[in-house]
């Protein structure tokens, strides 16, 4: 089941807007009239080979990208389908058509009439493609029968019978209307744009069953532990994927993870009112810069610091006061408990040496353990701490540390197998069930940002695939090339494409893809028939362009993309660049020519003598030094042959002058009542001939 078309008659900044999603077939609905007629065309081209890389294969039953300057409504667009119709307040017409593997099906919400049909009138089209669209819709005469949508009964004019509108047709507010529910699509949303409306959005979506899997939405619970989420589901893919993956497209997992300890963190964390155990944290740690450590005791170091903030700083959000009391009581125990430890520090001889500093970690260390899983009067969250930090510690010897490490308090993890990957991840656990030392302690792949960031949209999409219900699947993903280099929006399309059928091919799951983007790059992979062009017309009206008013844009060059699709504004047309560099060519454009027409209207008035060429100077001077800097040789060729040009003519007209100047002095001579030979030396030195 794929959706396939969209009118609205008023929704947001949409009014009278249509969407078409078939890269196949085209509807446009003639709201202008009322007599209720819808035209249909065909396209002769099978694009669909292309996100399918099996003929027999159907996977990716249809992909749709929507472009369009800022303000257009490309993520309102999504709202349409991924938000309930409010029944109650929603009176404006709208019209929803789907396509299974059978027929085509007409929807419409808001004020119709009950015996609504539409007349079809078919454009361009073969007598083939005719009858077969006509099955598809089940036409009488050129009739489409439509499914009208309201109140609690509806009346399937397909069948001719009346039915209640099912508990799945209505999500669990009455007055809202799920029209997806009963087509058994799996609705998932996906951006990487944060927004405050982020919670609001994923309200919505989970009243429609829509996995919102976005960064603001809500799929991984928990935003103060995002990242952490996010972490943990990428292992997970890259463990159960990699093979598979890596064998059929091209991709490289990352087989370094780089763990990272918050020096900083260690100093800030310790209780300011507490100078002896604040001045020993101080001088422990510059004593572990000195001697470098093993990352092995730098850790247990860090979780004593951790247990012991624990204690000084209560993370509990609980106000029974016998809680507190006990903690208090627990801080002055532990203190006089650990003196031994500080005093060992302070009077140790050896102060300097790496086994001393190695020995009292472990003594602070194995004395916190005890005394957390020990001590009665603890509270159990406390002492459940100390035993998954206990945990934590034992798994780190099990992990197989690279040598090269740029940093003491940093280390290089190898995960170069399954095995190693799975050890860590085992590691990862026991770290994440230690609240709070997050704080402390961070992890990375060792990628760059745009490899991380397709790690997490394939693992993202692995992560979701045990929460598909149904065998349909529509996934809009808006800005899918926000954060991406141009080199990474090269391979978009391609990765997306293929990693997604890979995963819902194991599901058995056909999936129709959405998505928004500003990148003419990723546009350049998707013919034209499968573009949703969206513009405002000269009132801020939105609109949605005609296919004929662009040109293909299947491997199309980027500088036609950009001023094609993208709708750069008038002031910009012929610059697919920025707004500084254009304004900047233009003004040296039209200083250049400003001055060429004064040298013109010197020459008509006999006037050259009279040109001020030192008023020209900084404007030249400032032409020059854009021309030399610009990058597009079409550009900087046509303003500097201007520019040449002005220079030269300056150059010819200085030089004249000087002819003309030596000439008269000359002729000046012979009232000088010289002999032969003086005029002639005289002659020569003005002449410039003279050595």
């Amino acid at each position: 089941m794929q959706l396939i078309y969209i009118w609205v008659e008023e929704f947001r900044c949409f009014k009278n807007n249509e969407f078409n999603f078939s890269s196949k077939y085209k509807f446009s609905f003639d709201y202008r009239n009322n007599n209720n007629s819808m035209s249909a065309s065909c396209n002769n081209n099978n694009t669909l080979l292309l996100f399918n890389n099996n003929n027999n294969e159907n996977t990716i039953q249809d992909f749709t990208v929507v472009v369009g300057e800022n303000g257009v409504g490309k993520t309102t667009l999504s709202e349409l389908f991924l938000s309930p119709i409010e029944m109650s307040q929603d009176s404006s017409r709208r019209i929803y058509m789907f396509k299974d593997d059978k027929y085509i099906y007409c929807y419409c919400s808001g004020k119709w009439e009950r015996e609504t049909s539409f007349q079809i009138n078919f454009n361009n089209m073969s007598k083939s493609q005719e009858d077969e669209l006509r099955e598809l819709m089940l036409l009488t005469k050129d009739k489409l029968k439509v499914i009208i949508l309201e109140g609690n009964e509806s009346k399937n004019l397909l069948k001719g019978e009346s039915f209640p509108l099912s508990d799945a047709l209505h999500n669990k507010n009455s007055h809202r209307l799920d029209i997806f529910a009963n087509k058994n699509i799996n609705l998932i949303y996906d951006t990487n744009a944060f927004s405050y409306q982020s919670k609001l959005r994923y309200d919505e979506h989970s009243e429609v069953n829509c996995l919102d899997i976005s960064l603001g939405g809500g799929y991984l619970k928990n935003t103060k532990t995002y990242f952490e989420d996010e972490f943990m589901q990428q292992m997970d893919f890259v463990i159960n994927k990699r093979e598979i993956v890596e064998n059929e497209i091209e991709f490289s997992f990352p087989n370094i993870i780089t763990m990272k300890i918050y020096n900083n963190k260690l100093k800030s964390f310790y209780p300011e009112n507490d100078n002896e155990s604040l001045n020993f944290i101080l001088d422990f740690i510059d004593q572990i810069e000195k001697q470098r450590l093993d990352f092995k005791y730098i850790l247990m170091f860090t979780a004593f610091i951790y247990m012991n903030s624990r204690l000084f700083k209560p993370l509990i959000l609980d106000k029974d006061e016998d809680i507190i009391n006990e903690i208090k009581k627990t801080k002055e125990e532990y203190t006089l408990f650990c003196k031994r430890d500080f005093a060992l520090f302070k009077e140790a001889e050896e102060l300097n040496s790496y086994e001393s500093i190695k020995k009292i970690i472990e003594i602070l260390y194995e004395d916190t353990i005890k005394f957390f899983t020990l001590r009665k009067g603890i509270s159990e969250s406390l002492k459940e701490n100390a035993l998954n930090v206990n945990k934590m510690i034992n798994s780190l010897n099990k992990l197989s540390f690279s040598n090269n490490y740029s940093e003491l308090f940093s280390k290089s993890i190898e995960v170069n197998s399954k095995e190693k990957l799975k050890e860590f991840y085992s590691f990862y656990e026991h770290f994440r069930e230690c609240p709070y030392l997050e704080q402390y302690i961070g992890f990375n792949w060792v990628v760059s940002t745009g490899e991380n960031a397709f790690l997490n949209i394939l693992s993202k999409y692995h992560k979701i695939m045990d929460d598909i219900k149904y065998k349909s699947a529509i996934i809009f993903i808006d800005e899918v090339d926000l954060y991406l280099h141009p080199r990474w929006q090269q391979k978009y399309i391609s990765l997306l494409v293929n990693c997604l059928t890979l995963l819902l091919r194991e599901k058995e799951v056909q999936a129709q893809l959405i998505i928004t983007t500003h990148s003419p790059i990723i546009l350049s992979d998707i013919p034209k028939n499968h573009v949703i062009f969206m513009n405002k017309d000269e009132s801020g009206n939105v609109m949605t362009n005609e296919l004929d008013s662009h040109g293909e844009t299947f491997g199309g060059n980027i500088f036609d993309l950009y001023n094609d699709s993208f709708f750069l504004s008038k002031d910009n047309k012929g610059f697919a660049i920025g707004k500084l560099a254009s304004s900047s060519i233009k003004k040296v454009n039209e200083k250049l020519k400003e001055i060429k027409n004064e040298i013109y209207k010197a020459i008509e008035k006999d006037g050259l003598s009279d040109l001020n060429w030192n008023s020209y100077e900084d404007a030249l001077d400032y032409c020059e030094c854009i021309i030399n800097v610009l990058g597009e040789p079409i550009y900087s060729t046509a303003l500097k042959s201007q520019y040449d040009w002005i220079k030269n003519f300056r150059k010819k007209f200085e030089a004249n002058k000087e002819v003309e100047a030596r000439k008269k002095a000359i002729s000046s001579i012979d009232k000088m009542g010289l002999n032969d030979e003086e005029f002639e030396i005289i002659k020569a030195i003005l002449e410039g001939r003279h050595s």
